[in-house]
């Protein structure tokens, strides 16, 4: 045998082989079960990173909520602090025109009658008078705010700036909302 016809041989031999395993490679390829579990395999994968991509959305969301609410909650807590100071504000310009009101004119005393009988007087003044004991300015400030006085009043009267009243009223509306709860 010559060498031509042993390489003729071997590559027909060849040829045939490459035919049946391209044949049976491409027929293994294209058939149905191996479509669907291509198909299958990539819809797990899409599934699988819609999942995670929901899941960190959600955590997300979660998040924001958590932030909102603790806003609304400062917010309503400002509200009421807020309401408060209106209602107090409106209390203290309904009472002020009512002290008002009730403390005589220096300028023209109301003239006194002269009693019927010339009684001994029971009580008599001391030659000195002794004033009281100042409160201290905690305890004013306390007692006008529980009045219905607002800052600006609070302060007029006691001769203090805005600032120092709204900052004491405001350390015992957040003392007595402490001991409330």
């Amino acid at each position: 045998m010559s060498w031509p016809v042993i390489a003729s041989g071997l590559s027909l031999f060849f040829c045939l082989f490459a035919f049946f395993y391209f044949r049976a490679y491409i027929n293994r390829r294209t058939s149905q079960e191996s479509a669907l579990a291509e198909i299958r395999e990539e819809i797990n994968l899409l599934i699988l990173r819609i999942n995670e991509t929901t899941d960190k959305d959600v955590t997300l969301l979660e998040d924001k909520e958590k932030s909102l609410k603790a806003l609304l909650e400062e917010t309503e807590k400002r509200l009421k602090v807020y309401s408060r100071e209106l209602e107090r504000s409106a209390a203290s310009s309904r009472v002020l025109p009512a002290l008002t009101d009730r403390v005589p004119a220096q300028d023209n005393p109301a003239p006194r009658q002269a009693p019927a009988q010339a009684a001994e007087p029971r009580f008599t003044r001391a030659e000195r008078q002794i004033p009281p004991e100042p409160k201290p300015i905690g305890e004013q400030i306390r007692d006008l705010a529980n009045m219905g006085f607002s800052s600006q009043v609070i302060a007029s009267k006691l001769g203090i700036s805005i600032t120092e009243a709204e900052l004491a009223v405001a350390l015992m509306e957040r003392s007595s909302f402490k001991d409330q709860d």
